[in-house]
Order: C-alpha cells, then sequence, then structure tokens
C-alpha cells in the first residue's frame, strides 16, 4: 500500500488525539501523540470506555493527510 502524504501539516507540533501543543515532550520531528496519550493507548484494551474515542480521533487525522 502506497502512502501519499497531501502536504506538511501546519499543527506539527500539537497531539493529533488531544490537541495539546508541546515544544519539549515527546512531540519532536512531527510526531503523532503526545506523552500522555501515548500511555493511554498502550495501556488501552478493546473493552475500556475510551477506546472508541481513541481510534476515530486517530483515524480521522491519518485519513485526512494520506490517500489510502
Amino acid at each position: 500500500m502506497d502512502l501519499l502524504i497531501k502536504g506538511i501539516d501546519k499543527n506539527e507540533n500539537k497531539c493529533k488525539v488531544c490537541g495539546k501543543e508541546v515544544y519539549s515532550d515527546i512531540i519532536i520531528e512531527k510526531s503523532l501523540l503526545c506523552h500522555y496519550c501515548n500511555e493511554k493507548i498502550a495501556t488501552m484494551t478493546v473493552d475500556d470506555f475510551e477506546y472508541n474515542f481513541y481510534k476515530d480521533r486517530i483515524r480521522d487525522w491519518l485519513l485526512s493527510n494520506y490517500n489510502f
């Protein structure tokens, strides 16, 4: 599967899930998630209440930035 980048994200210093703007934390070089969201997702199971929220936010961001 080839991914075609639509353009450079102007909000590259923001987490793609919560929108938190981070300058010196885990978002470096256009990373996708902040430290808090990364920890939440890493410890989450499919049965957790927040699972669909995080899944939908990440899916929406991927679909808005890449052509599959």
